[in-house]
């Protein structure tokens, strides 16, 4: 837990402190979000109330050593109730049992089971009972090789599958308990997970060839949609359609395939409000949207179908040479870790990505590196080829080395010397045009340099 108290505050003093904070918390939840269910949402209530917290330096800092103290104890009481006594075998009912009634409403929303938060405990438990297994074959249907591999991991170990000591937990297990089938606890001294019978049960009926088939198609479709808003930052259903019969070759049922996606959503990092799919780092939608439609004549970057599988991998990073590169010179210059150094650079291609500039990354840099003007010049040196070499959102899945044929995207030192210091209203581009304040800029956007690459 030290290591987020420091993430989180990294940016105490960061002008969008939500957005970068939220660069600082995303690696963060996908290695340690199977271990601290919640956790989403306990980082959302994180951020809101920071803004709450002093200005006044002195007290902020008091303040803040306060808060993420509580916060950490909020994480540990969370840990044992997730983990608390639990013998095996036990039905459904009893396992139910165990739950509190909000645990237990938040399965009937899961399930999409009309509300009863009248019912007292017991009625709530009798009735979720009655009405949830049909509710769960739909679930079933929509499942991909993850989830059905995990419920087969845990069934074939008679419905107790025991965590080995300091191994991560599978980050399917908190969607599955907060869904009714399977539920955690320590049995033994040791952590487990339990399937009640009667799922196991439902598991067998359902699992047969034309079973597993669905469920591969499932996968393909998961693993390309989570691709697409990897690269793109968002996609709208029509085009997810389009581009999935594009890539499988096949018609894909609308409906279902939505449905499918919607509910993967629940579990992978990307995000559907039924009109959009959107990668869950997207905090602008209607910027997003706005500059991508700036460039209306850029066309999205054509993927192959290899290279969005990979995407969509969970935890996904395409490590570029400049990536690397930058890498090695914090490994080099700092005595980091090749984790530690591969931390700090995924939170900058996470801002590069979402369409931060080049002053933007070195103030990130600046808040956890100790720097002077010539080691930040030679930073700069290997942030703008990573800045060349990541892919943007709001350029459609383009890195803007791509582009230079086109408009001169490509980001240079002196555009970071013009910002930094504010000298010249004039900079030199790679392709020997001199730029002014009030000209179109060289980006494609649409809009006048000084409102654009210039700030």
């Amino acid at each position: 837990m030290v290591r987020y108290e420091y993430r989180l505050s990294a940016y105490d003093e960061a002008e969008n402190e939500k957005e970068l904070v939220f660069a600082r918390s995303k690696p963060f939840l996908s290695k340690y979000r199977g271990i601290i269910f919640g956790g989403v949402r306990l980082i959302e209530e994180y951020i809101e109330l920071k803004k709450d917290l002093s200005t006044n330096e002195t007290d902020y800092v008091n303040e803040l050593e306060e808060f993420d103290e509580n916060f950490v104890k909020e994480l540990a009481k969370m840990d044992k109730k997730n983990w608390k006594p639990i013998t095996h075998p036990l039905s459904l009912i009893d396992l139910l049992s165990r739950l509190t009634k909000e645990e237990l409403i938040e399965i009937r929303i899961n399930l999409k089971l009309e509300k009863a938060s009248g019912l007292k405990k017991q009625a709530l438990i009798d009735d979720l009972y009655q009405k949830m297994f049909l509710q769960l074959e739909i679930l079933f249907a929509t499942f991909d090789e993850t989830r059905y591999e995990l419920l087969q991991k845990v069934s074939k170990q008679n419905g107790c599958f025991l965590i080995e000591e300091g191994a991560p937990v599978d980050i399917g297990i908190p969607y599955m308990r907060e869904r009714g089938l399977l539920f955690t606890g320590t049995l033994d001294s040791k952590r487990c997970v339990v399937m009640p019978a009667e799922i196991q049960s439902l598991l067998n009926k359902l699992d047969s060839p034309f079973y597993r088939k669905m469920v591969s198609k499932n996968t393909e479709w998961c693993k390309l949609a989570q691709g697409m808003v990897h690269y793109y930052g968002m996609v709208s259903n029509e085009m997810m359609i389009t581009k999935l019969e594009s890539y499988t070759a096949d018609s894909v049922p609308r409906e279902q395939c939505l449905s499918v996606l919607t509910e993967a959503t629940e579990m992978y990092e990307f995000e559907y409000n039924r009109v959009v799919f959107s990668d869950f780092g997207v905090l602008d939608m209607e910027e997003l949207v706005k500059e991508q439609q700036l460039r209306e004549s850029l066309e999205f970057y054509p993927f192959t179908k290899e290279q969005l599988l990979q995407a969509g991998e969970d935890g996904f990073i395409e490590r570029t040479a400049s990536y690397n590169a930058l890498i090695g010179y914090l490994m080099h210059n700092y005595s980091m870790s090749n984790e530690e150094a591969d931390e700090i650079v995924s939170e900058c291609e996470y801002l590069i990505t979402a369409g931060k500039m080049l002053q933007d990354i070195m103030g990130v840099l600046d808040n956890f590196l100790e720097m002077d003007n010539s080691i930040m010049q030679e930073l700069v040196g290997y942030v703008i080829p990573l800045m060349n070499d990541t892919r943007q959102w709001y350029l459609k899945g383009h890195r803007s080395s791509e582009l230079t044929s086109r408009t001169s995207n490509r980001v240079t030192s002196s555009s970071f010397s013009s910002k930094a210091t504010n000298s010249s209203n004039v900079v030199q581009f790679p392709s020997g045009e001199k730029v002014g304040r009030n000209d179109a800029c060289p980006c494609g956007s649409g809009k006048k340099y000084k409102k654009c690459c210039l700030n």
